[in-house]
């Protein structure tokens, strides 16, 4: 039996190994969660650009932002957002970030967003180029939410206020560090069990989301648009 066992685990590792590298072959992942700090690996800039393009032919409607008992429209379409959980997401790179960037709307005058430096409190200015740096702006209101919720999200976002940066893209379960997107998508898993992630950047080993998506996820609406 001994023997036999000597004979067959060698085998069956060797098959296990060539599994994975059959994976790696058919999916072009990275292997491990290290690559997952490489945002050109993990966000290739031509699908990025796909999803850029999408969002660039979507619609921008009214905002259905609505009161907790309410479902009627706010604002005119492309009207820049003030009222709190709205989403803000660029396709620029932005203070060191390569990937594009998102934040939440805390305040009319005030956002949340991970930046390089950690997680931290920023000005409501996405809609003047000159003032945020930002060329391109998208903003979205998440669908399946009312404006009460919205604002429980943004506030839930800003109790990781001073938590730094995760440049681990792959490792979005944590919430000891962030990037920006992972915020947001933690503010709306973790309050409301909803998620607005993906598969689009997705492996085989782990989730990742790039800000785009909060656009081009289907569970959103596009309701200011400038650049």
């Amino acid at each position: 039996m001994k023997k036999f066992l000597l004979l067959v685990m060698p085998l069956a590792l060797g098959l296990i190994a060539g599994q994975a590298q059959s994976v790696q072959a058919d999916t072009n992942v990275p292997q491990s969660y290290a690559d997952g700090t490489d945002a050109a690996k993990v966000f290739p800039q031509e699908e990025v650009d796909k999803l850029i393009q999408k969002a660039d032919q979507m619609p921008v409607l009214p905002d259905p932002g609505r009161p907790e008992n309410s479902r009627q429209p706010r604002n005119a379409g492309n009207q820049y957002p003030r009222r709190a959980g709205v989403i803000l997401v660029t396709p620029d790179s932005y203070k060191g970030i390569p990937t594009g960037h998102a934040a939440i709307i805390r305040t009319p005058s005030s956002v949340v967003e991970a930046l390089s430096d950690g997680v931290r409190i920023g000005p409501n200015n996405w809609n003047s180029a000159q003032e945020s740096g930002k060329q391109r702006v998208y903003a979205v209101d998440v669908n399946a939410t009312n404006d009460y919720q919205e604002g429980v999200v943004a506030e839930y976002c800003a109790t990781y206020t001073g938590k730094p940066y995760n440049w681990n893209f792959f490792n979005m379960d944590t919430r000891d560090s962030f990037y920006c997107s992972q915020l947001i998508r933690a503010g709306f898993l973790d309050s409301y069990n909803l998620d607005l992630n993906t598969p689009e950047f997705d492996a085989p080993f782990g989730k990742v989301m790039h800000p785009i998506e909060f656009v081009d996820s289907g569970k959103s609406t596009l309701i200011y648009r400038r650049g």
